[in-house]
């Protein structure tokens, strides 16, 4: 009985000192230029506007022939970052309706000319977005 005793402390003590070294990203040890802002004071945008990206999509969005011979239409919402240099990274679907669209979504996404990076205080950041693409026949 002492054994398994002495065991379970002795595997408790492992795993707690285990534990202590697990490092979690905070605020503070994040650098500036790696942080991803949700709200900021500035929010970023496409150069001309929202006229100017609802132009964009519908010039170069190519419909999927899946897609289109199945009659799939909706609503793509996709994801990504404004780097603080206006270039578009880590671009994923949030929430998709197959066929090919969800591709087509990301190829647009992934294409697009640089944006008007959002602002802090006066300084250029990156800034999560989040773009729905319509998909109607």
């Amino acid at each position: 009985m002492k054994s398994i005793f002495i065991i379970i402390l002795v595997t408790s003590s492992v795993l707690i000192s285990a534990q202590d070294k697990v490092v979690i990203p905070t605020r503070d040890t994040i650098s500036e230029k790696d942080r991803i802002y949700d709200f900021i004071q500035v929010p970023p945008t496409f150069v001309g506007g929202r006229d100017s990206l609802s132009s964009y999509l519908n010039r170069n969005l190519r419909y999927p022939p899946e897609a289109r011979s199945k009659n799939i239409t909706g609503v793509c919402v996709t994801r990504f970052v404004v780097m603080s240099d206006g270039n578009i990274e880590k671009a994923v679907i949030v929430s998709g309706i197959g066929a090919g669209c969800d591709e087509e979504a990301l190829r647009l996404v992934n294409n697009m000319p640089k944006w008007k990076p959002g602002m802090k205080k006066g300084k250029n950041v990156n800034v999560r977005y989040t773009l729905p693409i319509h998909f109607e026949l």
